[in-house]
């Protein structure tokens, strides 16, 4: 074992995206005394599969197992993975985004709740407190290792689940997954959208395996059979216009995407942003045309997916490219609808583009993404208290133990099935919210955390909210109305009060 070795493992199926993954690895700083390696894996079956084969032909003590799509930000990444480890030997596995308690139908998609990750939906901002914090589980974008475990390819033969599992498997060694502390983001995640049947299948595989942790009967909240279907209409309509882009019929894949129904489909999202563009260059009669008759589909994805690298490198300031060929390549119209749409440091940005291409103009305060954030924003209720109540029947059967003594409050509920029956309460409650935790998780992110002049849970069924807050130093008080408390552990910072 080479104890200064670090190698990168990647299962490489898109070179287009491999090669800015490359670029940002040949940025790395590579502490004194240290080699670093990349292995690539081609033509996987399996994620599992690949990272054992990557894992089997290195020697180095550190590995990062890493999507091909993740893009290290970070120049120090190394010395900072290796910083981590070096504070307890106990720790044999990194993640970037994790989750602090998997909820027990054991889908971790929607719960993640701890690190910080660029993405292209947004920026993903969980729980921080300015250490490493332990988790039960890490997304897969990246996972880093000390100690070597085979990954479980004899249970997980596609995509999904292998990174759960092997938090799991780790944890069985007598090891822990921690999620690193980041002032700023470490990566780029360039990810796409999933697909919910096969992630489905993949669960209840881990489920049947991890039986110690979580039962194979507990339901899991998804409507597979209509996932299924999605599934497969979602993928005909993308296949749909990749056809129609091949045969230089665009004029009918901007009517189809002029269709209402159109935005249900989420593989389209990016066709929707150059039909944008394509929209805009004919309005303001741009010169440079962001598509052209001779292009197919292939390379109209790639000219979209380069100008949505470059844009990146701009925010990260590594702009290292030939900025004249790009003035010739792209119209500003282009470069700012995708900065609009992808961008997080628009500010940033905009000064760039009214620089290189000697115009000023004003994206606006925002991008795209993040006025979707603050649309759901609580940045207003930092004095109020924050109920969570799986129903408002829970809140009013509760609510007389804990609401004597708050002047205002914000009520986030599961589900509306009612309306507050004691009306002295209602020039106390400032707004009420029917947000379920995937919401809360997905649009106020850290606010959950750095809001609220006091946290309280409402309420047996409202557990979901509990394990918001679970392993955190955040002080809640959960209010149930019987002993029939979830029978998970939650940590001490959680009071449970039995009314």
């Amino acid at each position: 074992m080479n104890n200064n070795q670090i190698a990168f493992i990647i299962c490489v199926n898109d070179d287009f995206e491999y090669s800015e993954c490359q670029y940002y690895l040949s940025k790395l700083k590579v502490p004194d005394g240290f080699s670093m390696d990349v292995i690539t894996i081609q033509d996987a079956s399996s994620m599992a599969e690949g990272y054992n084969a990557g894992m089997q032909s290195s020697n180095a003590k550190y590995k990062v197992y890493m999507h091909q799509d993740t893009f290290i930000i970070n120049e120090n990444f190394i010395q900072d993975i290796l910083e981590v480890f070096s504070v307890d030997d106990k720790v044999g596995l990194i993640g970037l985004v994790g989750c602090r308690m998997l909820p027990e139908n054991a889908v971790a998609v929607s719960a993640w709740d701890t690190g910080k990750i660029y993405h292209n939906f947004g920026v993903f901002c969980g729980y921080q407190n300015g250490k490493s914090i332990e988790v039960d589980t890490a997304d897969g974008l990246m996972m880093v290792t000390q100690y070597d475990i085979p990954w479980r390819e004899d249970l997980f033969t596609q995509w999904d689940y292998y990174d759960i599992s092997q938090c799991y498997e780790f944890r069985l060694a007598g090891y822990k997954t921690v999620v690193p502390y980041q002032k700023e983001c470490w990566c780029y995640h360039d990810n796409k959208h999933s697909q919910i049947s096969s992630y489905v299948k993949c669960r209840d595989v881990f489920v049947r395996e991890y039986q110690d942790f979580y039962s194979p009967d507990t339901p899991i909240g998804v409507n597979v059979e209509r996932c299924t279907d999605y599934d497969q209409l979602n993928r005909e309509m993308k296949e749909n216009v990749a056809l129609l882009i091949d045969m230089g019929k665009m004029d009918e894949v901007k009517t189809l995407l002029n269709r209402e129904e159109s935005n249900e489909f989420s593989l389209l999202e990016d066709y929707r942003v150059i039909k944008n563009i394509l929209d805009m260059e004919q309005d303001q009669n741009s010169q440079i045309h962001f598509y052209h008759n001779n292009m197919n589909h292939r390379m109209l994805m790639e000219h979209f997916r380069a100008l949505r690298h470059y844009l990146n490198r701009i925010e990260y300031g590594k702009v290292d490219f030939d900025v004249a060929a790009f003035r010739q390549e792209y119209s500003v119209y282009a470069t700012s609808v995708m900065a609009r749409t992808y961008c997080d440091n628009l500010g940033k940005v905009n000064v760039w583009i009214n620089e290189t291409y000697g115009i000023d103009i004003d994206l606006g305060e925002y991008s795209y993404k993040e006025l979707t954030r603050r649309q759901y924003s609580i940045s207003q209720f930092m004095n109020s208290s924050i109920v969570f109540s799986d129903s408002l029947e829970d809140f009013n059967l509760l609510a007389s133990y804990f609401m004597t003594d708050i002047k205002e409050a914000l009520l986030i509920v599961n589900r509306e099935d009612g309306q507050i029956t004691d009306s002295s309460l209602l020039d106390r409650i400032k707004e009420i919210r029917f947000h379920d935790v995937t919401m809360v998780r997905r649009m106020l992110k850290d606010e959950i955390y750095t809001r609220g002049k006091a946290i309280i849970v409402c309420g047996a069924k409202a557990g979901n909210y509990a394990s918001l807050y679970h392993n955190t130093d955040i002080p809640v008080k959960w209010y149930i109305e019987s002993t029939l408390l979830n029978p998970r552990k939650y940590s001490e910072n959680i009071c449970v009060r039995q009314c």
